[in-house]
């Protein structure tokens, strides 16, 4: 316009330096104003400017530190798997690591706002100023919320590290009992089965113990469960191999505690087996014991017999069911010790075989032995009667008698007494034989001292009589002569 005006004042009919006056100053003030309109422009298009750059600022850093937190956030998620979580806490340090870095972004948003507080107003200023206080409080946030965020990630890792230690540590327990429980090997005696009983019954009150232990683990396994997205095996799983472990051993104490008691009542039946034979022999060799008897004494030993015949069937039953009871015995017994229950049983039965032979042959044994005793008593008797006629003919025929035909009679009667002695004598020679052999076998020792008496008396009598009639005959002889002397003396007178 003030070219066209300066053109157009050219034209002019008249000029004058008014016109030019007016067309200069015109000129210099539109210069002026147009440079004060380009300053203006310039001025508030670097206001602009840095509006735009603080506003693109603030939108860059919010949205970083939003996009940040957001990641932050997701990455700190403690129900993800154990090695997630090792990843996100790896994540997590490295960007902390890096957040120094991006602090530039709110620098920069700082400066952006120093720049345009100048050429915004008051109220504006106010927003730039909140704006830059809350960003930088975000940032700020944001650093705390990395640092929390690993803690707590470091402590979620760190719970999982101690219940994977707790867990393992029971595990390897419950291996080394179940290595352990499947070392129980049959025994071979009483007294190693009772020590195993005992290691078991201790063994029995770890696992009890170990029980809270367990519980403790499992419970620390839930607590996880329900903050991480653990496998219900693995919830399970140790529970249940703990459980397996608790009933194996309490299995185990059972069957071993019957194996105790089997070859206990074992032992105990034996030694009452075997004491119930050795009572029964003892009284069967009493029984058959024939010395120093009398008829109540056989009548008694008769009656004892009996009853013990009778309880052999009792025997029988009570070895039967301790052979069944063996049975059981070997088959929860090592090989090792089959030797020694097979021998007890050998011996065993050796022995009720020969108490029961004893038992059929004691009966027959007493009868013979009663027989021939008093057979041998009723000798004994009809001796002691012969022997008692005998001294009382005797005693009655030894005076001294006065005349030559009472002596003749004397010796006479002496010498039938002495023939009869001399017939008795081969009986008495039998009975003398049976009474030593009763002494030297220590049977009816009383009656056969009794016999012997009798038979010496007989002896004694016999060596009386005998003595008696060669002295009467040398006193007959001595009268004959005696007689026949005075005989003569008369023929000769």
């Amino acid at each position: 316009m003030l070219e066209d005006l300066k053109e157009k004042s050219k034209y002019l009919p008249e000029k004058s330096d008014k016109i030019e006056s007016f067309i200069t100053s015109a000129m210099n003030k539109h210069a002026e104003v147009l440079r004060k309109a380009q300053a203006n422009v310039e001025e508030y298009e670097g206001i602009v400017n840095d509006h735009y750059q603080y506003t693109k600022a603030v939108m860059e850093t919010t949205e970083w530190v939003t996009a940040t937190a957001n990641t932050v956030e997701m990455w700190g998620d403690n129900t993800l798997e154990r090695l997630s979580l090792h990843a996100n806490l790896e994540r997590l340090k490295n960007l902390q690591v890096s957040l120094p870095q991006e602090e530039s972004k709110v620098d920069n948003l700082r400066v952006c706002g120093e720049k345009v507080l100048p050429g915004t107003l008051e109220t504006g200023q106010i927003n730039v100023r909140t704006q830059i206080d809350s960003t930088s409080q975000e940032w700020q946030g944001l650093i705390s919320s990395v640092q929390i965020t690993i803690e707590s990630l470091e402590s979620k890792i760190k719970q999982w590290q101690e219940y994977e230690n707790m867990r393992e540590k029971c595990l390897n327990w419950l291996r080394e009992t179940d290595t352990r429980l499947h070392a129980f090997d049959l025994k071979a005696t009483f007294k190693e089965k009772s020590s195993q009983l005992d290691i078991l019954k201790s063994l029995q009150g770890e696992v009890r113990a170990k029980e809270l232990e367990i519980d403790a683990v499992t419970e620390r396994a839930q607590h996880l469960h329900k903050e991480h997205s653990m496998r219900n095996s693995q919830l399970t799983e140790l529970s249940v191999k703990y459980q397996n472990v608790s009933t194996k051993i309490k299995d185990l104490n059972t069957k071993w505690l019957q194996y105790v008691n089997s070859h206990r009542e074992y032992n105990e039946k034996l030694n009452e087996c075997n004491g119930w034979i050795k009572d029964i022999s003892i009284k069967l060799s009493q029984a058959l014991d024939m010395s120093m008897l009398s008829q109540n004494d056989i009548e008694t030993k008769i009656a004892v017999i009996n009853e013990l015949i009778l309880q052999k069937d009792d025997g029988y039953q009570n070895v039967q069911t301790l052979v069944e009871l063996s049975q059981n015995v070997l088959a929860n017994t090592a090989a090792s010790g089959h030797g020694t229950i097979c021998k007890e049983m050998n011996d065993l039965q050796a022995s009720w075989s020969e108490l029961v032979s004893r038992l059929g042959e004691s009966r027959v044994a007493v009868d013979d032995s009663i027989s021939k005793w008093s057979g041998f008593l009723d000798q004994i008797n009809q001796l002691k009667n012969v022997t008692q006629n005998i001294d009382k003919t005797f005693r009655d025929v030894a005076p001294i008698k006065a005349q030559s035909n009472e002596k003749s009679t004397q010796i006479d009667t002496l010498r039938n007494i002495d023939e009869k002695i001399r017939v008795e004598k081969i009986e008495v020679d039998n009975l003398r034989g049976i009474a030593d052999k009763m002494m030297s076998s220590g049977q009816q020792k009383k009656s056969a001292e009794d016999a012997n008496s009798v038979i010496t008396r007989f002896d004694q009598l016999e060596n009386e009589v005998k003595n008696l009639l060669n002295e009467r005959e040398l006193q007959f002889k001595d009268h004959k002569a005696f007689r026949i002397a005075q005989e003569n003396l008369a023929q000769y007178i």
